[in-house]
């Protein structure tokens, strides 16, 4: 193949060991890519835009789902009869507590099939009505992502309309894999797959189906995943991958890097909050958190919360790293005095506490991991007194600089990237 011949050539004619290693890369990326099978080109009949504009318009303009919502309320908020129940619920009207069950509620359960929650939140559904609403969601889910299929064709049709001629080719192959796209697993067997196509308006491909399950099935594997930019990962798959496995006896936590927490938490915020009504909650620690008696309780008390609700955590990488750390230094400082007792303060005990949760209890999901594991990035707290650097030791420093990017039989031997004046013919030099 003419593209794999240029390829050898370049690796043949470049020494340098980091181009080398990136070429060999796309040599076996497009290999990969001549096997894959071949992908139909479409094209558009006359009048063709006009009738699928009409089919999109015709499921849009179906209101049925309006009365399946109301039908699905109505089956979940089946008023008591029991007089014991009737007790229950007049008792949390009047103290404010009572919740009946919302529509985004309700979903996530569906997702879980956890029945005994459902029958725990309302203790007069029996056993036919959880049948009967779970299968109301299967039908109000599977009208639901009709639609919003239909809506995703219905704008590729406007663009289309509007096109200009050198960009209507791949809209056209847009279109038709948007008309062509089917759910390819069965519904009453995959429920969260369903639910989550509907929160992330998307059908499903077989690959994201395997990663869900990968990660849903087993809360003990350590699972990695790739995914492509503006698939929804951060604002849909982690929040609901997150509320998924918030099983009442681990604490469901999203670890993200500090410079994503702001619009991380922003976003998980709104979908979990806003559309399912179920608590966020945040941790943030560096060294000069307030880390007395009273805010460690408070922490237990919130961490343990978190998991008994079935709720969401999300905390930095760092600041985890900081509250270890903090455990460490203070445990120092207290066993390093021959005048304290030996035996851990109330203090330490509630941050060894927190630790076991964070750790044990916890499930983690990490968002991008490559940043939060890199050992390029590293937490540390200084300790004893501060000391302005020795003249000694700059003067070391500055002479090993020197003789790094002056020396000429360094030079000949290597190229260091940094270095203006390098050699250009000389490899890079590298960990290896």
């Amino acid at each position: 193949m003419p593209i794999q011949h240029t390829l050898d050539g370049l690796i043949g004619q470049n020494p340098d060991p980091l181009v080398q290693k990136e070429l060999q890369r796309i040599k076996k990326d497009f290999i990969v890519y001549e096997n894959l099978p071949s992908t139909p080109h479409y094209t558009l009949k006359d009048n063709a835009l006009f009738e699928i504009e009409q089919y999109c318009l015709d499921v849009l303009s179906n209101t049925h789902i309006k009365k399946q919502e109301k039908e699905i309320l109505d089956v979940a908020q089946k008023a008591p009869i029991a007089t014991l129940d009737i007790a229950k619920r007049d008792l949390s009207q009047w103290g404010g507590t009572y919740r009946p069950l919302k529509l985004g509620e309700l979903l996530i359960n569906f997702a879980k099939q956890d029945r005994v929650a459902l029958k725990r939140r309302n203790a007069a559904l029996s056993a036919e009505d959880i049948a009967t609403l779970y299968g109301k969601i299967g039908e109000y889910l599977q009208l639901a992502t009709r639609k919003q299929q239909a809506r995703r064709v219905l704008e590729t049709v406007n663009k289309l309309k509007i096109a200009k001629e050198d960009a209507i080719s791949d809209l056209v192959q847009e279109l038709a894999g948007d008309l062509n796209a089917t759910r390819t697993y069965a519904v009453g067997e995959r429920a969260a797959f369903l639910v989550f196509e509907y929160f992330a308006d998307i059908l499903l491909r077989a690959d994201q189906q395997s990663m869900i399950s990968d990660i849903l099935k087993d809360t003990n594997a350590s699972v990695i995943r790739e995914l492509i930019m503006g698939s929804g990962k951060t604002k849909v798959l982690m929040p609901l991958l997150a509320l998924l496995r918030a099983d009442g006896k681990h604490i469901s936590t999203i670890i993200v890097h500090q410079a994503q927490y702001q619009s991380v938490t922003s976003d998980t915020q709104k979908i979990l909050k806003d559309a399912l009504d179920v608590s966020l909650h945040t941790l943030e620690f560096d060294r000069n958190s307030a880390y007395s008696h009273a805010r460690l309780q408070d922490i237990v008390e919130e961490l343990k919360s978190i998991r008994d609700n079935k709720e969401v955590l999300i905390i930095t990488g760092k600041s985890l790293h900081c509250f270890l750390l903090k455990f460490i230094e203070k445990a120092c400082e207290h066993f390093k005095n021959p005048l304290n007792p030996t035996e851990m303060t109330n203090e330490l005990k509630l941050m060894r506490e927190i630790l076991g949760l964070l750790s044990s209890k916890s499930l983690p999901l990490l968002d991008e991991a490559d940043l939060l594991l890199s050992v390029l990035h590293e937490v540390s707290f200084s300790l004893g007194k501060m000391h302005g650097p020795i003249g000694q030791e700059i003067d070391l420093i500055t002479e090993l600089y020197d003789i790094l990017y002056n020396d000429e039989q360094i030079k000949q031997l290597t190229r260091i990237e940094s270095d203006l004046k390098s050699n250009p013919a000389a490899p890079v030099l590298t960990e290896q």
